[in-house]
């Protein structure tokens, strides 16, 4: 794999700790700058990354040369001319006060740079992605007519490009921005965005949405995304989605929109605590570009992304020193955090995690063993490693369930044995090859919680173990003798919390909810609706309770979604599901919607 990118270094000067401009006497000294930054993280990836720019040919633009030598960027391709390094001044800001960042950088060597300076044909030479921003052309018209030049020859050569808007109001004006990137744009195949920028340079901006008061509308920023990729045929846009409590705390995440499938895949999000959020969206960018350039999918490709630049937030400087398997560990490559298939549920809780019990809550027939089997098959999928304890199904019902939802063959047909033509054969044996790959053992032979313990424990020593499913936690019963059920629960739910922690594997528990009716109807279950103990509740790091919607009248469902509910009524076929995820011990109470095939028992995000 090999990277060009182009754009600006600078050097930059910042104060000691957390001090002000005016009560410094002493700057640190560093270089970077946005293509810079995307180029050192995609070096210690291992990819193969040039970086080209002008710097003067003195002591320090040889620095600046040296500061990408030193982790290994190709640098054989910088000119060396002209008279300045550009400078920026940066003021980290703390708690409540914002940064400051001062620029320095007229008649920089890279602004005064013409289109002569550069042999983008011999650059491009066995070149698979060429990247810049939209700081780059803001330097002047001179640039603009560079990145242009650019970006003709590396489509030319067969050349990825992709662009991070980053548009900067220091630099030029709003309609300087949109004339030049809106023509710029016409070659790009990934866009790399967020709202502001995607306001500022293009005034497509997601609805009902606040970045410095948390609120994010997820069908707003699948409406940017779409309006981008269709104004510009992208192939991919990324939006990463930064909610600012203060200048220490930032919620971080964002979502990747690939045209071809039609997918829309949110990351799971991250609470950060930030030590240096300068060169954070450029470490989504790196890690953008190396996920595509791995040919990972849609959703791990985001997640590696917005695990990269999480882990840059905690380091000094402009540069990302991460490597693959640690950025694999965060995003859950490594085993560490599972996803649980469903893109809002991953961005609401971020995942499964090791230690934690979640409990999957619903009246019988909603729907919560289908939705659990379908994020076992799916988290399976990845490589992970699944094991399924059903006491309500024989492990044959179970794998009918999967080969339904794998296959796209109608369940009853599995059932009955009536009906299935040959082009269901042939899709039914695909699947079976495909779930024989995955490591998923459907049922384990126990009916106490502590039998439960041994073969997951032995699981877990013998081949690993990522997700230990229970279908469902009111039937499990206690070696010793309980005076009553509620005690028995109560038992039971402690003893999953306990699995959970002492193998350090996360635990889904499925559990029948009370029916709470208002006037005749039934309504979304609470907390208080898990049968049999409170403990449940206590016991669960996160409880996701499940409410099938069935008149566009039910108080659960909000006035925008009434629309997309009407519509699944009238169809028939399918089901509308209200998801709320009631508790999360590192979180707050979100809701969604998902559709519900019960015929071919899968799922899919539909509204927010």
């Amino acid at each position: 794999m090999k990277v060009v990118t182009f754009g600006e270094l600078m050097i930059r000067l910042q104060p000691y700790n957390y001090e002000r401009f005016v009560q410094a006497d002493h700057l640190e000294f560093t270089f970077g700058g946005g293509e810079a930054n995307v180029a050192v993280s995609l070096a210690n990836y291992g990819v193969d990354a040039a970086y080209v720019t002008k710097l003067p040919a003195h002591a320090i633009g040889q620095a600046a040369v040296n500061s990408l030598r030193r982790y290994g960027v190709d640098t054989s391709m910088i000119v060396r001319g002209g008279d300045r390094v550009g400078i920026y001044f940066n003021e980290k800001g703390a708690s409540q006060r914002p940064s400051v960042c001062i620029y320095d950088r007229a008649h920089s060597a890279i602004s005064e740079a013409t289109t002569a300076d550069f042999d983008w044909d011999a650059i491009f030479e066995g070149v698979e992605w060429f990247h810049f921003t939209g700081i780059t052309p803001a330097l002047g018209a001179n640039v603009v007519e560079i990145c242009k030049e650019a970006c003709k020859a590396a489509k030319a050569h067969g050349v990825k490009i992709s662009c991070d808007l980053n548009y900067r109001g220091k630099l030029w004006t709003r309609d300087e921005a949109r004339a030049a990137m809106t023509e710029l744009c016409q070659y790009v195949d990934v866009c790399i965005s967020n709202e502001e920028d995607a306001k500022d340079v293009f005034g497509i901006e997601a609805e009902n949405t606040d970045i410095t008061g948390g609120e994010l509308n997820k069908e707003g920023y699948k409406s940017v995304a779409k309006q981008l990729a269709d104004k510009f045929n992208f192939e991919m846009v990324a939006i990463t989605l930064r909610e600012s409590k203060s200048a220490f705390d930032n919620d971080w995440s964002a979502m990747l929109y690939n045209v071809a499938k039609d997918e829309y895949c949110f990351s799971k999000l991250y609470h950060l605590h930030i030590i240096d959020r300068i060169g954070g969206g450029d470490s989504f960018g790196g890690g953008l570009i190396y996920a595509l350039l791995s040919g990972k999918d849609t959703q791990a490709a985001v997640e590696f992304a917005v695990a990269a630049s999480a882990l840059k937030h905690s380091i000094e400087g402009d540069y990302n020193f991460v490597t693959v398997p640690e950025v694999e560990k965060l995003a859950g490559g490594g085993g560490t955090v599972t996803p649980t298939g469903i893109a809002d549920l991953d961005a609401a809780m971020g995942g499964f995690f090791p230690g934690e019990l979640t409990v999957l809550g619903a009246r019988p027939g909603v729907g919560k063993s289908a939705l659990a089997a379908y994020m076992g098959v799916q988290i399976a999928a990845k490589g992970k490693k699944v094991a399924v304890c059903s006491l309500e199904m024989s492990p044959m019902q179970y794998v009918k369930r999967l080969i339904a939802a794998q296959s796209g063959v109608d369940g009853r047909k599995l059932r009955t044995g009536r009906g299935i033509t040959e082009a269901d054969w042939t899709a039914m044996s695909d699947a079976c090859a495909e779930l024989a790959g995955y490591s998923m053992p459907f049922t384990f032979s126990v009916t106490t919680v502590e039998d439960l313990a041994a073969a997951a424990r032995r699981r877990r020593d013998a081949r690993g173990l990522d997700l230990l499913v229970v279908d469902y936690l009111q039937l499990l019963k206690v070696k010793r003798t309980c005076e009553s059920d509620y005690v028995r629960i109560t038992t039971v739910s402690h003893e999953l919390k306990a699995i959970a922690l002492e193998l350090e594997v996360p635990v889904l528990a499925l559990a029948q909810v009370s029916r709470p009716e208002t006037k005749g109807r039934l309504r979304m279950p609470t907390l208080d609706s898990l049968r049999g103990s409170g403990d449940i509740e206590q016991d669960a790091d996160n409880v996701l309770l499940l409410h099938r919607v069935e008149s566009v009248r039910d108080e659960e469902v909000p006035e925008r979604d009434r629309a997309t509910v009407a519509a699944f009524l009238d169809r028939g076929d399918m089901q509308y599901i209200r998801a709320n995820l009631a508790k999360q011990r590192n979180g707050t109470p979100v809701g969604f919607g998902m559709a519900f095939d019960p015929r071919h028992m899968t799922y899919a995000c539909i509204a927010r």
